[in-house]
Formats: C-alpha cells, sequence, structure tokens
C-alpha cells in the first residue's frame, strides 16, 4: 500500500480509528428538586443542547426520568377532538 495517512491523522497504525471517548455526568437532582436541569439543557426547541454541542465538539445524550417529552396522551387522530368522548 502506497498510501499515507495525513500528519494530524488520529488513528492508530494500520488505519485503526482512535477509542471513542465518553464522559458520564450525574445531574444533581436529589441536591436541588426545585430545579428543571433536563428543561435547562434542553432548552427551547433543543437550541441550548444545539449550541453546546457545536462549541463543545461533544455530543449530549440525556437518560433518565425526565429526559423525554411526554406530549399529549391521544396522538392516533392528528390532534382532532376525541371521537370516543362524550359531549353532553
Amino acid at each position: 500500500p502506497q498510501f499515507k495517512p495525513p500528519s494530524d491523522f488520529k488513528g492508530g497504525p494500520g488505519g485503526q480509528r482512535g477509542q471513542k471517548l465518553m464522559k458520564k455526568l450525574y445531574v444533581p437532582v436529589r441536591e436541588y428538586p426545585g430545579y428543571n436541569f433536563i428543561g435547562l439543557i434542553i432548552g427551547p426547541r433543543g437550541n441550548t443542547q444545539k449550541r453546546m454541542e457545536r462549541e463543545t465538539g461533544a455530543k449530549i445524550a440525556l437518560r433518565g426520568k425526565g429526559s423525554v417529552k411526554e406530549g399529549r396522551q391521544n396522538t392516533n387522530n392528528g390532534g382532532g377532538p376525541d371521537p370516543t368522548e362524550n359531549e353532553d
């Protein structure tokens, strides 16, 4: 093989990629029960999370209680009125 990787290539010998780095951070929810940490990290429409990812170059993944947005209970009819609900 005649190919030589660029001098700034971060892979190992033979073109192997480096190990993926990961850091798990715990949010102090028990110590600060009144703070909405998930809402603060995600921000409106996820813009705060996207900005932090751009600025740091890291992917931010939220796990656990409160990390999934709770939507409407009935989403199978396109957001209209529930046909099974009585109006009388």
